[in-house]
This record gives structure tokens, sequence and C-alpha cells, in this order.
């Protein structure tokens, strides 16, 4: 009995089209080749060569997805956000000041923590200078829309123009947020911003 048959060729037209389309709104500049034996991902950047085997028996989607999570880990862009805030001081950290000497009518009631965020440029829609940030932290998504050329912006970053602090400082002074991602329920498909 036949369970299933798989069209190795169908597969690669399916796999190369949507490698290109993810290709695309991907970050950092890729190429690739396909051959007989698979794909090879070439970032463009470093020179850094990947190679991933056929597997036609793994869905397109999730062959595309595990060279996402290479390329994620070794060459997405990330910017880093300080955040200051007030937070109340408890009483045994106003006591440690008493007993350091502090007169009681000049002990503050807040003190600043500084908190780090770090971003990960995951998507960018070149054309309409529409940014996909993913905060590492949580996972959470927002669209940004960046009111400069994107292509300038991550050259500049490619080429070590910006830390990952001034990064986000050039970032969040020229970027609009335009709204959170909210992730899709079971079921429901994804709509592409674009």
């Amino acid at each position: 009995m036949l369970h299933t048959k798989i069209d190795s060729e169908r597969y690669k037209a399916e796999f190369i089209k949507k490698l290109s389309n993810f290709c695309e709104k991907s970050p950092v500049l890729l190429s690739f080749v396909t051959a007989d034996e698979g794909v090879t991902i070439i970032h463009a950047n470093t020179g850094a060569r990947y190679e991933f085997p056929w597997d036609f028996t793994k869905p397109v989607k999730s062959f595309i997805h595990e060279i996402k999570d290479v390329l994620v880990a070794r060459h997405y862009p990330r910017m880093l956000e300080h955040i200051t805030s007030e937070v109340q001081l408890t009483p045994e950290e106003q006591a440690v000041l008493l007993e350091e000497g502090t007169e009681p009518d000049k002990i503050p009631s807040t003190r600043s923590v500084v908190t780090d965020r770090t971003w990960r440029i995951d998507r960018v829609i070149v054309w309409r200078d529409i940014f996909i940030l993913v905060d590492e932290d949580t996972n959470e998504q927002y669209r940004y829309k960046l009111n400069k050329s994107c292509v300038f912006f991550l050259k500049n970053y490619r080429s070590g123009k910006f830390t990952l602090e001034s990064a986000w400082d050039y970032f969040s002074k020229n970027a609009v947020l335009l709204n959170k991602i909210e992730p899709k329920l079971e079921g429901e498909t994804e709509v592409e911003a674009g």
C-alpha cells in the first residue's frame, strides 16, 4: 500500500519560493544555492556557509524554520535598550541608609533601577521601512515604522557603526511603534504585514 507520495521537484519548487520570501524579509543579507544534496545558505556579511540536506518528509515551513533558528542564533541583529524606572525603597533599605548616617529628612523614598531589554530585528519589509522586533526575554513581537531608510540603517549596523546601545538609541528616536503583534490562535492563519 502507498501511504504518501512525495514529489521532490514540487517540494524543491515550494521550498525555493518560500525561502526566497524569507530571505527578502530577513534583516541580514543572505543568498542560497540548491543542489541535489540540499541547500547552502550563505551569510553575505561574514561569508559563513550553512549546509542543510534535503529531508522531503519534513514540511517546507518546518525546514525553513530550522534554517532561521541557525541564522537567528548567529547573525540576526540585536539592539540593547536601557530602561530606567523608579521603585519605592523598602523599610529595610531606608534603615540601612539611616545606619550609614543619612539624615532622616534626607532619605529618598525611591531609587532608580536600570534594566536591559534586548531587541532582535526579526523581519524587515524594506519597501515600507517596517521592522518586526522581538523582545528576546518575552518573545513578544512589535511592528515599528522607521522614518529613515531601513536599508541604510541595516547597512550601518552591519558595518559596525553602531554599538548595541547606539543602534537602539538611533532606532527609537527615528521609529514609531505601530502595534504589538498578538500571537495567532490555534487554527488561525497568519496575516503577513506588507
